[in-house]
């Protein structure tokens, strides 16, 4: 999940420090490789699972993602928002990759799963896992329901800039 410090490089001064940080970044990371500070005795594995929120009579979006974040995040840290109102994720810890790896992982996400459709019965929501949601509407993507966080909205101007040439 980790931090979450988001700004636009709009000037060559802030583009240069990003990308002397990116630069020693890529240099820490072959230092650790040639230095051996990687486990290699033993595989590990973690996952996320994206949830999009609907109502539960018409299967339509539900705005509530920040609201429900809010209302779990002091608890359970394992939950975070998505790009839009609708989605939520929940992280997984990560295991070591043996015997009932999947199992572990299964009954972790189940548990994940019902706390936060208890949240949403709050709501009269319930969490749909797919891809794209088969009842999603063109207005339903406009930026108002954009979850309103400085990351994201950076990440639209910078796709919109990247859209328009500039």
């Amino acid at each position: 999940m980790g931090e979450h410090n988001v700004s636009l490089l709009n000037d060559k001064e802030k583009k240069a420090k990003f990308l002397k940080a990116l630069l020693d970044d890529v240099q820490a990371l072959e230092f650790m490789l040639k230095n051996d500070w990687f486990e290699s005795d033993v595989q590990r594995i973690g996952a996320e699972q994206e949830m999009v929120l609907v109502d539960k009579q018409y299967f339509k979006p539900s705005l509530i993602g920040p609201e429900v974040i809010d209302n779990l995040q002091n608890k359970y840290k394992w939950i975070e928002t998505e790009l839009a109102k609708f989605n939520i994720e929940t992280n997984l810890n990560p295991r070591v990759f043996e015997k009932k790896a999947f199992s572990e992982m299964e009954k972790e996400i189940s548990e994940y799963l019902k706390i936060t459709q208890k949240e949403l019965d709050k709501y009269n929501s319930q969490i749909v896992l797919t891809g794209v949601l088969p009842t999603i509407r063109k207005f339903d993507l406009e930026l108002k329901n954009l979850t309103p966080k400085e990351r994201y909205k950076a990440l639209m101007e910078a796709i919109n800039k990247q859209l328009l040439g500039q």
